[in-house]
């Protein structure tokens, strides 16, 4: 139980079960734990109110009640929740899901005996200028709020006893969300589900960052619920999978769908929502939801098994104890931290947190079996190994490949596994092996394939045939054909944070056989972090180095550059092309392997946001001889991480 807490002797205060001992103030709050009803969580499948000639009319009660996000025999922890009057507390609060042209009449009581409630988002869409969300219902009291809903789109409401803005409401009243659906009327009917992440934390990413801390308590939830207690997703092949997804959580979460693209239909801000045209809707496998986005997104799952949905920020589902506390490991004397023992089941015991499985079962769709032909199949064998400097507390590792001869010799690649070239349409048999001390697997980021090579140990598969971890001196075959050409990437998807900052991540690039890769005119830059902490708060690197050497392009030759980041922690940056201190354009070409529409392929500033799990292509044409630079900032372009030069010859030459 934190300071603060203790001092104001509030209800309100977040509690944990079974505390080892107790002041009078904490002895008060456990028998307040005692009393109180359990909150459920919401899957969003049941909207709220009753709908009576075209106004839906709500009673909403917040009460203190006990919450168990680890699931039901887990410890749980007091806080403030939203309910319709006679029911239940629920987290994520009520769903309001009506058509557009609906007038909504929400009476809200506070049930909280010391904290005025404080309530943003009850408000018509399209707002008016000016228009204030603001609502206050002071301990006791009740309060009607009317509004009308005319604009599709998917928003929320939210609330705060505590009188915190959005983004650092972490601690106690972070649960206070509910999801807004408003559908249009010309539209027909569907069934979307609905997916709304919380966090319950000491303090939001920013803030930490801010402060140079690392947060004690982190747990980030879907529906009320961390990974594996969320909710799993059962569809048949060939389905139309519709979701909604809202972050209420005060952190950015670049969001990755395994083995699957999927078309962004919309975005919003929880007050806008915007509805792309066909040609807009993006397609990708990671999309970033800032602190209060949401996205409408549309997907079809064509191949069986099992697969994750889940954020890229590898502390959002690491392995944590009850109630997102962190894990301790064992401190050595260099400063380090020694590597968690094995799991038994990495998906389970290995991940927790913002995570969302999907179960894909055969049906209308024929299973495609091309993959378990040898017929032209190419053979790669990917070594797993340390460094000659690589210690147990600072481990340094390097995937590199081996194709026929004798395998490349140690510590013949930086601090970054060998990209990997391969061809559309080519089938691939790509062997790990794992010669350093801990167990691994690999994940094919953005590749279209066979669940069970897909790479999370435990989960990834099908029936009783799962993916196994590959187990130090034991190896792993991964079989896939390419079905498109792009930038992709591969790398670890074990304790991702300690073994992608050891090196355990390479660029995937799959191209046409009519298009082989051609290194004078394009460049792959992975963008990953340092295992050193003192140097992972202030840079990043590119392609393995802090300072990388410089790269030849031509005057007048399109050059290409493969963007791709595979941080632990850089969910908010963005490249930039520079000369001097002026931002030179570039064409944005595809994103995520994905090629862009021709007409979407425009000049543009060469400033191109990019989070962790994301790649972008964007292609440029220098003008003149001499040197400009690759730069890896801070979101809003006032920290410089890194910073890759780039001569710019004679292109005679």
């Amino acid at each position: 139980m934190t300071s603060d807490c203790l001092l104001r002797g509030s209800l309100m205060c977040t509690v944990a079960l079974g505390l080892a001992t107790y002041s009078a103030e904490s002895r008060h709050i456990a028998t307040a734990v005692a009393s109180s009803e359990r909150i459920v969580v919401n899957d969003n499948l049941e909207a709220a109110g009753k709908l009576r000639r075209g106004v839906l009319h709500l009673r909403l009660d917040t009460r203190l009640g006990m919450w168990h996000p680890d699931g039901d025999a887990a410890p749980g922890a007091l806080v403030p929740a939203f309910g319709e009057a006679g029911r239940s507390l629920q987290i994520p609060g009520p769903l309001i899901s009506v058509r557009a042209g609906t007038e909504i009449v929400v009476s809200v009581k506070n049930s909280i005996a010391d904290g005025v409630l404080t309530l943003h988002g009850l408000v018509s869409r399209p707002t008016s200028p000016g228009t204030s969300d603001t609502v206050h219902v002071s301990p006791g009291a009740s309060r009607e709020i009317r509004f009308r809903l005319d604009a599709p789109g998917t928003y929320y409401y939210w609330g705060t006893t505590t009188g915190r803005p959005f983004r650092t409401r972490t601690r106690e009243d972070a649960q206070l969300s509910g999801a807004i659906v408003v559908e249009d009327p010309a539209a027909p009917r569907r069934r979307d589900r609905i997916l709304v992440i919380s966090e319950y934390a000491d303090m939001s990413g920013a803030a930490a960052r801010e402060a140079g801390r690392t947060r004690e308590r982190a747990l980030l939830l879907v529906n009320g619920r961390s990974w594996p207690h969320t909710t799993r997703f059962l569809y048949q092949m060939g389905d139309s999978v519709r979701w909604r997804v809202i972050n209420a959580s005060a952190d950015l979460h670049p969001m990755h769908l395994h083995g699957f693209y999927f078309r962004v239909d919309s975005r919003g801000d929880g007050v806008r929502d915007t509805t792309y045209a066909e040609p807009r809707r993006d397609l990708v496998v990671t999309e970033l939801l800032a602190a209060g986005g949401t996205m409408s997104m549309t997907w079809v799952p064509e191949r069986a098994g099992n697969w994750l949905f889940h954020c890229h920020i590898p502390s959002h589902f690491a392995p944590r104890g009850s109630l997102g506390l962190a894990r301790k490991r064992n401190d050595r004397a260099t400063g380090g931290m020694q590597h968690p023992p094995h799991a038994e089941n990495h998906a389970i015991e290995g991940m927790n947190g913002l995570v969302v499985g999907i179960h894909v079962a055969g049906g209308r769709v024929a299973d495609s079996r091309q993959d378990r032909s040898n017929v032209g199949r190419r053979r790669l064998r990917l070594l797993a190994r340390p460094s000659a400097n690589s210690t147990d507390a600072r481990p340094v590792y390097t995937f590199a490949v081996h194709e026929g001869g004798a395998e490349p010799p140690p510590d013949s690649a930086g601090r970054v596994g060998t990209p990997i070239v391969l061809t559309r349409g080519v089938p691939v048999s790509i062997t790990v092996v794992n010669r350093t001390t801990e167990p691994t697997a690999v994940h094919w980021h953005g590749i279209e394939l066979e669940s069970y090579f897909d790479g999370v140990a435990g989960f990834s598969g099908r029936g009783k045939r799962v993916s196994p971890v590959i187990a130090p001196a034991d190896s792993f075959e991964a079989r896939f054909t390419p079905p498109r050409a792009g930038t992709f990437m591969y790398h670890t998807h074990i304790d991702e944070r300690r073994q992608q900052s050891a090196g355990l991540a390479g660029a995937l690039i799959v191209i046409d056989a009519q298009r082989p890769f051609d290194a004078a005119r394009e460049t792959a830059v992975l963008i990953s972090s340092p295992g050193d902490s003192a140097d992972e708060a202030r840079t990043v690197l590119l392609n393995g180095e802090l300072a990388p050497e410089a790269i030849d392009v031509r005057v007048g030759v399109p050059h290409r550059l493969r963007l791709i980041n595979i941080t632990v922690g850089r969910a908010g940056m963005r490249m930039e092309l520079r000369q001097d201190t002026t931002a030179l354009a570039w064409r944005l070409m595809a994103k995520d392997g994905a090629e862009l529409p021709v007409a979407r392929q425009t000049s543009r500033p060469a400033r191109q946001p990019i989070s962790i799990g994301e790649t972008y292509d964007v292609e440029f044409t220098p003008t003149a001889i001499g040197t400009i630079r690759l730069e890896a900032r801070n979101g809003n372009g006032t920290i410089l991480f890194a910073a890759m030069p780039i001569r710019v010859v004679d292109g005679k030459k």
